[in-house]
């Protein structure tokens, strides 16, 4: 069934009056509830959007999306460290955080994996190329929000130390254009 144009007209006005007059705490109600069900889904992401070589990949026998070279070439790195018994296992993308008194702006984080050591500790651990001012405030409201979590970020230099080491030894590791690992 289609709306006549006069329908129409009637709808968006009521729309608009109604988010305008909407208060700011209720609209972000509305936003958080629907990035949870998008969470709970598993849709909260979309791989057509993605970059830096962001694409499906099948590592440790597990399909999933990665999104970039250096986030499926750590799960490889994971992967041996679990095989040579230095890490009891690891998981991609298990657990999103949330910043629930946060209104506007950055109000969840999904750290990159969560390693299993062998005593049973968990960290979680972010694969990060450059840190631009979401991630910063990401980092920041970790520590503010969940502070017994712990969280460590890999950054370039300590990627090119494990890559140089391990890309010779992992099974298709990916290099970049220049044939850098």
């Amino acid at each position: 069934m289609k709306h006549t144009e006069e329908t129409k007209a009637k709808l968006s006005k009521k729309s608009r009056k109604f988010w305008g007059e909407a208060s700011a705490e209720y609209k972000s109600d509305i936003a958080l509830k629907a990035m949870k069900t998008k969470v709970e889904r598993g849709n909260a992401i979309n791989p057509r959007k993605g970059s830096w070589k962001a694409g499906w990949r099948e590592i440790g026998g597990i399909k999933k999306f990665y999104r970039s070279r250096w986030e499926a070439n750590y799960a490889r790195y994971l992967v041996a460290l679990k095989q040579q018994n230095e890490i009891q296992d690891w998981k991609h993308e298990p657990t999103t955080f949330w910043f629930e008194s946060i209104k506007r702006g950055t109000r969840s984080y999904l750290p990159d994996f969560l390693v299993i050591g062998l005593d049973g500790s968990e960290v979680y651990h972010e694969v990060k190329g450059w840190m631009d001012d979401r991630s910063k405030t990401k980092l920041k409201r970790m520590k503010i929000y969940h502070p017994t979590v712990a969280l460590k970020v890999i950054q370039k230099n300590e990627y090119a130390e494990i890559a140089s080491h391990w890309c010779k030894l992992i099974p298709d590791w990916e290099y970049d254009a220049k044939g850098k690992p």
